[in-house]
């Protein structure tokens, strides 16, 4: 049973690489936006987004 869920997990590390490599060609690409035209409903995702992240570290952490 153990090399089962050992398998899983490996899948799920691979899952979750291709989503940080997902979210950083976003990042890179200021998530679709012109720079020079942020407004606060951008700034509003950007800020749901890291709340979110920090949520991810908060469990990673066993602090969620």
């Amino acid at each position: 049973m153990k090399i089962i869920w050992t398998h899983e997990f490996i899948q799920q590390l691979e899952r979750f690489d291709a989503e940080l490599n997902r979210l950083r060609q976003h990042r890179d690409n200021h998530f679709g936006h012109d720079p020079d035209d942020i407004n606060a409903p951008i700034v509003g995702d950007m800020k749901r987004i890291t709340m979110a992240l920090r949520e991810v570290n908060d469990i990673v952490e066993n602090r969620g």
